[in-house]
């Protein structure tokens, strides 16, 4: 909830002794919640409505020269690795413990995509498909009598396997 909004309304509670429930109800929140705002208030003044972490990186974020080191890493050295096998590489041979979600995270804020997620869209993007007028026959049959694929929603011929299909 917007703080200067608390601060408003609660500022006009206490100077003209307005009503709690309709204060209670315009910022949505129960009027115990109210008088413990109004006694914030009365204490600390607008300081009372800013959070205590305002202004504070969080103790689990990884620090700038880190990232640097893993982007320097990933470009110089492991190239050719998926990120998952980048992270087991990094604990192995560099000493760097990260879960695979925060090297991708800033490998991909980098804009580096993985080796394995960059060969899977090519390879879905070089698969052509026909004009719509090509694609039928003389009657207006379609000459594609595939189902569509559970993954891509692609109509394939029923003797053509999706790029895609874990089997």
């Amino acid at each position: 909830m917007d703080e200067q909004k608390k601060y408003d309304v609660i500022k006009k509670l206490v100077e003209e002794h307005g009503n709690k429930d309709r204060a209670a109800m315009t910022l949505g929140i129960t009027r115990r919640q109210i008088d413990r705002l109004i006694l914030a208030y009365k204490k600390n003044g607008k300081k009372a409505f800013v959070h205590g972490n305002r202004g504070h990186k969080p103790a689990k974020t990884i620090p700038e020269k880190m990232k640097k080191d893993i982007l320097d890493l990933y470009r110089l050295k492991y190239s050719e690795a998926n990120f998952t096998h980048f992270r087991e590489l990094l604990a192995q041979r560099e000493g760097i413990h990260l879960s695979v979600s925060a090297v991708s995270s800033i490998l991909e804020s980098a804009g580096i995509l993985s080796p394995r997620v960059t060969k899977a869209k090519k390879a879905h993007n070089t698969t052509t498909e026909k004009p719509a007028e090509s694609s039928q026959n003389q009657k207006g049959e379609s000459k594609n009598k595939g189902k569509p694929c559970r993954c891509c929603r692609r109509t394939l011929p029923t003797s053509k396997m999706c790029l895609f299909r874990r089997t």
